[in-house]
């Protein structure tokens, strides 16, 4: 395992942003005229989205691993099964109720970062993640 950096390179212009995954399946923006574009003036976590953001982050801290792996199942769904890589396969996708409900249940909270046209995210080795991308992109990683 070691670190990765993930480089957005492009975000199509103009183009509908694709939906946020709500409760593992596709959801549509909250409060938008259409349910593939944001409505003016979206946010997450209190950032504003730009016409150049293609991507949302939640990174976790390595230390929160072991209370990811015991905490999240038993925050979804009765039956929902789980891979035993579920942290690092992209299986399960937290939206904004799982995330509110983990760290309720636990304290873990996640950083978010909205990443935007030459923007760099930074994962250190061991830190589960999850991305979402919120408009047609390219990302480069290394």
């Amino acid at each position: 395992m070691s670190d990765a950096i993930n480089l957005l390179v492009h975000v199509a212009p103009d183009g509908p942003p694709t939906r946020i995954p709500v409760g593992g399946t596709t959801g549509a923006w909250q409060g938008s005229p259409s349910p593939r574009i944001p409505p003016t003036g979206a946010h997450v976590s209190g950032m504003a989205i730009l016409p150049t953001h293609g991507a949302v982050w939640h990174v976790f801290s390595p230390a929160d691993t072991d209370t990811l792996r015991k905490v999240l199942p038993t925050l979804l769904p009765p039956g929902a099964l789980l891979p035993s890589s579920f942290l690092l396969d992209a299986s399960v996708y937290l939206d904004a109720r799982l995330l509110h409900n983990l760290e309720a249940v636990s304290g873990v909270r996640p950083y978010v970062i909205l990443q935007g046209v030459g923007d760099a995210v930074l994962l250190p080795a061991g830190c589960a993640h999850q991305v979402c991308n919120i408009r047609s992109c390219v990302k480069v990683r290394a």
